[in-house]
């Protein structure tokens, strides 16, 4: 996504050390979607390499992004999500 454009859409994903599926999960959504979603991933404090897989993503896809949370719980992380959200329609729970 470009950053001078809000997508309609955005599919918000919490993820927490779910490395080992992250990436494929990721991918399978971003090469469904076109320029009017963002993927936005909530990492709530992962200690298992999901960040990297994160960074790398993030440079190959321009529709996704992620923030960094306070690893809290799950419920915190979603309404992380929620409140970072770009999208003015957001898709929820698909962690």
């Amino acid at each position: 996504m470009r950053q001078d454009q809000n997508p309609e859409y955005t599919v918000a994903v919490c993820n927490y050390n779910m490395a080992d599926t992250l990436e494929e999960s990721l991918r399978s959504i971003l090469d469904q979607i076109d320029e009017r979603f963002e993927v936005l991933v909530v990492d709530d404090g992962s200690t298992d390499g999901s960040q990297e897989i994160l960074k790398k993503l993030e440079e190959e896809y321009e529709e996704l992004r992620w923030i960094e949370g306070e690893n809290q719980n799950i419920g915190e992380a979603r309404a992380q999500a929620n409140r970072e959200a770009k999208g003015n329609h957001i898709l929820t729970q698909l962690d």
